[in-house]
């Protein structure tokens, strides 16, 4: 928000709208409606409005009157993604503008390898000064000094001082370019792995960002300072922290180290404070006045008497945007509401409610929206209007549902009216997005669309056979909507023919972590992105990894399980389960086995000492099952195959309590990584079909089922005694080496056994390859009993090993077709013999995911191997990390991660869930 002559422009986030408001009268002067998202302020310069939208586009208005002067597409294409629930486009403007010299600077694209662009252009006429478009690929050290592909992000309010540009990059430190060529100088992101996110203030050929003052030629750190809220005076510089207001001055300053070494640098001096709670969320100065707003409250405090002279708690939500012009003072909350306070007394002045308004197909529109609704049951998710006329079945489809409606249309004359009507009955933005395109060629996402509808092709009668709805169209249950000459009729689309699913922790109850999908491939771009309100466990618990199977992506949260939309991130159930995520205590199903599964549309979840079955599609929990003939029996492994659910019962008496930091012990709640018995569950016929008990000790780690049976081992129980970063140099002792065994998995009856020195805690079953893979279970948190030293192979028909070979690699083994993949050591199944390879993976906890083309893992930010076409090269998707353990997968065609990093503080520059796609597939 800003403001002059009176005058002051805000855009809306919601509606992507320009409006322009007399500060006195609260009257709205004109209007101008860009195609996405607006979540930067304005700027205005000489009688001009410059404003930079998520549609990628700049536009330069007049101020007077809102005609558009000229713009210009600052995204290098055309393409759209659902980003925040929003269609947008892959490079959204969120380099906040800054203008100097009558020169506006600004940045387009917030994923670094999607391409960033630094723009500086002719205020007057838009003109090109210059463009860095090279700064996202560059190879530079990520936290933890892990050297990834990757670069800056513009996120934030850009400064630009007489030689630099300081650009903002979302939670990471600013980087800084060369204010007259825009040649790039540095981004400290490694040095700085832990600071970042929050505002960024110039003061001179300095910046202030996150409680740090840097020097703006080096982008070295100068002192600290405290407050999360930074605004620059003439004569100093205000924080706002928690509590309290600080005025400080800058100074150079003589500083000694921890060895006694003195250095000069500049710093602040602090010369008066002021208690200033609430004050959270924006800070302007006004004269001799400090603005401060948070939630639910706007303090004033005046620099001269260094007192707080006024306050009011009158308003809703928090305050993100003052603003002070002739007089009065404007504060916009995020719960859409804007304020306007003047010491002058004057009549209240409220805004009016939107009303409906009538459209011109309004009776048809209703009609044709209850047949819609009626045929298809979509009533939720993304609606595709293609052709949407003036608006009328749009709207009135918002009336029958909660669709979201992304409505395109070619006629610009009516792209307008639809806007304006929409606007006007309170919808548009909120439910409703208008944009101009090509009915052929409209740029928007692959899959995204629920339901798809055309208002033009309905009103005419007329058959809806476009390719572009059929690529708009959601696999798995999207539907197509067209009208013929008397009614409707609805068209599903079933699965993507090759995608692959996700269904146990490790892929499959064979433990390969290795899905079936075949379209994975080649050089991977952004689907969707969101963020997903559930609480999730600390990262370094190993939470279960994400499951995906029939176009969903289902996520367990601390007390509740999610299932999203898998192409377009949209919530479709979330269902209630306290506690979920308590048996982790601090080690993780790394430890203690996947607690999650999929088949015969169910999901399967192992809860404290039942096993909830839910339905896949709705999220309703069906039955709990307790561990078969024991009373009060702890539900240990799980797995689904071949229409039965295999489970164990797990022994208490071996459960694990709390370690170091990560000692959250939750009573009764026994966290078990190994079990006693195990067996074979008809829930058709609801009961137990077999089950067979441990001589010793079943490791749940080392159970894996294939087509034909069920690998064990059973040995003595291993003890629970933790290491963290450091490996043992030998072997423990005291864990006598198992029995290796096969049990037939329809019958429980014993196939074969091996006792010839079995000595892994892992199976990972290969199957239609005949093969068995034995090896440890390397994380950063994990039992002495773990070595990563050895794998060994067996045969599965006899138990006889193959082959055994040394291996030192930090990850799981990965089943790949005929192929065990561990680490960056490929080796053939059947020969051992070894495969050239030299891909190179850098820094990263976590696992390796795989498909029948691709293997991804952390590597600094996230990296990923096209296995047929260049098994050498890692392939990086930039400014975002992976979770600690499998959180990125394969499956449904597409690549699939929810956010699972909490509450990691290391820098990397974006936080949020994600899909991937293959770039192939984008056209």
């Amino acid at each position: 928000m800003v403001a002059a002559g009176g005058v002051a422009y805000f855009g809306s986030s919601v509606d992507g709208k320009v409006t322009a408001l007399d500060v006195e009268s609260a009257a709205v002067k004109w209007e101008f409606y860009t195609e996405g998202p607006i979540r930067m302020a304005p700027a205005v310069w000489k009688g001009k409005v410059y404003v930079g939208g998520d549609d990628g586009y700049l536009y330069c208005l007049d101020a007077s009157s809102g005609k558009l002067l000229w713009k210009l597409q600052a995204a290098p294409g055309d393409d759209l993604v659902l980003g925040n629930e929003k269609m947008i486009s892959k490079w959204p403007i969120r380099g906040g503008l800054a203008i100097k010299d009558g020169v506006v600077y600004f940045v387009a694209g917030i994923w670094p390898t999607e391409q960033v662009l630094l723009y500086a252009v002719d205020a007057n006429t838009g003109k090109l000064k210059w463009k860095n478009d090279q700064s996202g690929s560059l190879k530079i050290d990520q936290p933890h000094n892990a050297t990834a592909e990757s670069g800056v992000a513009g996120q934030g309010y850009l400064v630009v001082t007489d030689k630099h540009i300081i650009v903002p990059t979302g939670r990471a430190v600013p980087a800084c370019f060369d204010r007259e060529t825009g040649a790039y100088k540095y981004f400290h992101l490694a040095r700085h792995g832990k600071r970042g996110g929050g505002r960024t203030v110039g003061v001179g050929e300095y910046f202030m960002h996150d409680r740090m003052l840097f020097d703006a030629k080096t982008g070295s750190q100068c002192s600290g300072y405290s407050g999360n809220l930074t605004v620059v005076t003439p004569e100093g510089v205000a924080t706002a922290g928690s509590s309290s207001l600080s005025y400080s001055t800058m100074s150079l300053q003589t500083r000694k180290d921890r060895r006694g070494r003195q250095s000069t640098s500049m710093g602040l001096s602090r010369q008066w404070g002021v208690e200033f709670a609430g004050v959270k969320d924006s800070l302007i100065a006004a004269g001799d006045k400090i603005i401060g707003g948070g939630d639910g409250v706007i303090k004033i405090c005046d620099m001269t008497s260094q007192k707080v002279v006024w306050e009011t708690k009158q308003v809703k939500g928090r305050i993100c945007g003052l603003l002070y012009s002739n007089g009065a003072l404007l504060a916009s909350s995020d719960a859409g509401i804007l304020y306007c306070f003047s010491a002058a007394e004057a009549p209240v002045k409220r805004l009016e409610p939107k009303t409906v308004v009538q459209f011109d197909h309004m009776a048809q529109a209703n009609k044709l929206a209850s047949e819609i609704v009626e045929k298809s049951k979509m009533t939720k998710g993304y609606c595709l209007d293609l052709g949407c006329g003036d608006g009328s079945l749009a709207y009135a489809l918002t009336q029958k549902t909660d669709l979201y409606i992304v409505a395109v249309e070619s006629d610009e004359k009516l792209v307008a009216k639809a806007r304006r009507q929409l606007d006007k009955a309170g919808v548009y933005g909120a439910r409703v997005i208008v944009l101009h395109r090509d009915l052929k060629s409209t740029d928007l996402p692959n899959y995204f669309a629920n339901l798809i509808v055309s208002q033009k092709q309905m009103l005419a009668g007329k058959e809806l056979n476009s390719p572009e709805a059929l690529r708009c169209q959601s696999p798995y249950g999207g539907v197509l909507c067209s009208r013929g000459v008397e009614k409707i009729s609805c068209r599903e689309r079933g699965g993507l023919k090759g995608a692959g699913s996700w269904t146990h922790q490790y892929a499959d109850s064979s433990n390969s972590l290795c899905s079936d999908d075949a379209l994975v491939k080649g050089k991977l771009t952004v689907l969707w992105y969101r963020d997903v309100d559930i609480a999730n466990s600390n990262r370094h618990y190993r939470g279960p990894s994400p499951l995906s199977v029939k176009g969903l992506l289902i996520h367990m949260g601390s007390n509740e399980i999610v299932a999203l939309n898998a192409y377009n991130g949209h919530e479709v159930w979330r269902t209630k389960a306290e506690g979920l995520l308590d048996y982790l205590n601090g080690f993780g199903v790394s430890v203690t086995g996947g607690m999650c599964c999929v088949g015969d549309d169910k999901i399967f979840v192992r809860h404290h000492q039942k096993c909830l079955v839910i339905d896949l599609f709705t999220g309703k929990i069906e039955s709990e099952l307790a561990v078969p003939g024991e009373k009060g029996g702890h539900w240990g492994y799980l797995a689904y195959s071949d229409g039965l659910l295999y489970g164990s019962s797990g022994d208490k008496d071996k459960a694990m309590v709390g370690y170091r930091k990560y000692d959250k012990v939750v009573k009764d709640v026994y966290t078990l990584s190994e079990s006693k018995s195990l067996f074979a569950y008809d829930l058709a016929a609801k009961k137990m079909v077999w089950q067979v008990k441990a001589d010793k000790s079943f490791r749940h780690n080392a159970i894996a089922i294939d087509g034909k049976n069920v690998y064990v081992i059973d040995r003595e129980f291993a003890g629970h005694k933790m290491v963290s970063r450091r490996q043992p140099k030998k072997p423990d002792a005291s864990h006598a080496l198992g029995v290796l065994k096969a049990f037939d998995k329809k019958t429980g009856k014993l196939a074969w056994k091996n006792e010839k020195d079995i000595f892994g805690t892992v199976l990972v079953a290969a199957d239609g390859h005949q093969s068995l893979v034995m090896g440890y279970q390397h994380t950063y948190l994990k039992l002495d009993s773990e070595l990563r030293d050895k794998l060994a192979v067996f045969d599965t028909d006899s138990g006889r090993l193959r082959w055994s070979n040394k291996s030192s690699a930090r990850s799981r083994a990965v089943i790949h077709k005929d192929k065990v993949i561990h680490g960056n050591l490929i080796w053939d199944l059947k020969s051992g013999a070894s495969v050239k390879c030299r891909f190179s993976q850098g820094y990263g906890c976590g696992n390796t995911s795989a498909s029948r083309d691709m293997i991804l893992f952390r590597s600094g930010t996230v990296g990923y191997v096209d296995l047929v076409k260049d098994r050498d090269k890692v392939q990086y998707f930039g400014g975002v990390r992976s979770g600690c353990f499998i959180n990125i997968i394969p499956a449904g065609g597409i690549v699939l991660a929810p956010d699972f990093t909490d509450p990691c503080s290391c820098s990397y520059l974006n936080k949020t869930w994600f899909a991937l796609q293959p770039l192939v597939n984008t056209k």
